[in-house]
């Protein structure tokens, strides 16, 4: 039944718990017992996802900024 494909495929997309199989979940249940905490978890991935690329950005040029600055110490 419905209720049981919905469950087992919640189920599922917990054990694998990644952004592919959160939305893969929502299309194909979009009103399931699980629709909402699926859009809070692919948010939060989202979030998450968006913080660590932007730490990366800021690491790498920090990296730039202190090549610079030893370069620039040892003219």
């Amino acid at each position: 039944s419905d209720p049981e494909k919905d469950e087992r495929a919640w189920q599922i997309t917990l054990s694998y718990n990644n952004k592919t199989y959160l939305e893969h979940y929502l299309k194909h249940f979009p009103t399931g017992a699980h629709t909402q905490e699926a859009k809070e978890r692919l948010e939060k991935k989202k979030r998450t996802g968006k913080i660590i690329m932007t730490c990366a950005i800021i690491y790498f040029i920090a990296q730039i900024i202190f090549s610079v600055i030893i370069n620039l110490a040892n003219l």
